[in-house]
């Protein structure tokens, strides 16, 4: 019997300390035995999936399969977004870096999970983040973060030798020297014009290593969950950083939750946002919610 699906892997090499290369490996084989025919990308370079992704016919392809962390599935959406046909190609992940946010939100913890979903062809809707900001366009699956949020993740990728305790170091920088800036945030047609300490919209329940951000947060309900904190003091923010492990936060005041599919932010802060845990953009920025954009193997 002929192949009829073809599944491209997207391999980062260098993630979960050579995860990738070995999680790929023991997915092809599971996915040979069910007579899906595997071709393999490995990428070079930062960008890689994306320029390949973008620019490649993908004829013969039916799927693509992601196999690293956050930062490879988030190049793996934005090639696919760039396409004419990406609603054609369905999207797998193997979880394989340090955060897996998309494979914990949908409970893939391995290769054998991503296989199970793939050979049974389960597929469900997945909302996209559409971020603009000066002229670019970006696309998210797991979260946008501006003000401690980002530099949470900014200053958590300077210590990546520390291994996963770099997240929390981070965060006990931010709850000592918190900073709170003046900012116009528009969410549908509520406006609030406040000192905020951070801003996140989330896609997905979880963001970076197992923080549950936003324990309601679905993929498929066109609405991205925003989480706002407004200035407040050092020992809410210690005991909000502290729930975000379990999605108690939300229960602490100054954390504010808001379900909505536009979002608008504005700020004297020109630092970068960090994009599915990639740092990238600044302020003023925009999100929209694009319902179903991709289907995936969930």
């Amino acid at each position: 019997e002929m192949p009829t699906e073809r599944i491209l892997l997207v391999v980062n090499p260098l993630s979960g300390k050579g995860r990738g290369f070995q999680d790929s490996v023991v997915l092809e084989k599971l996915l040979a035995e069910a007579n899906i025919e595997v071709s393999v990308l490995t990428t070079q370079y930062a960008g890689h999936a994306i320029d390949y992704l973008k620019n490649e016919a993908l004829d013969e392809v039916t799927s693509i399969c992601g196999i690293g962390g956050d930062g490879t599935i988030h190049e793996v959406v934005n090639g696919l977004m760039q396409r004419e046909d990406s609603s054609r190609l369905s999207l797998a992940v193997v979880p394989a870096g340090t955060g897996n946010s998309l494979a914990a939100h949908a409970e893939m913890h391995t290769a054998l999970d991503a296989a199970r979903r793939i050979i049974m062809k389960k597929t469900t809707a997945l909302d996209v983040l559409e971020v603009r900001c000066k002229g670019e366009k970006y696309y998210c699956i797991n979260l946008v973060g501006w003000g401690a949020a980002a530099e949470i993740t900014r200053i958590a990728e300077q210590l990546r030798w520390m291994g996963k305790t770099r997240y929390s170091l981070a965060a006990i920088s931010q709850i000592a020297l918190p900073k709170r800036i003046t900012t116009r945030l528009q969410l549908d047609e509520k406006v609030i014009e406040d000192e905020l300490i951070f801003v996140v919209a989330c896609n997905t329940k979880y963001g970076g290593y197992r923080m549950m951000l936003s324990p309601e947060a679905r993929t498929d309900n066109g609405l991205m969950d925003v989480i706002v904190l407004r200035s407040t003091s050092r020992w809410n923010l210690l005991r909000g950083l502290w729930g975000i492990a379990d999605g108690s936060h939300l229960n602490i005041s100054d954390f504010e939750l808001y379900q909505v599919s536009e979002m608008k932010l504005d700020a004297e802060w020109s630092r970068p946002l960090t994009l599915d845990g990639e740092i990238s953009g600044s302020c003023p920025f925009a999100i929209s919610v694009l319902p179903g954009a991709l289907n995936w193997f969930c």
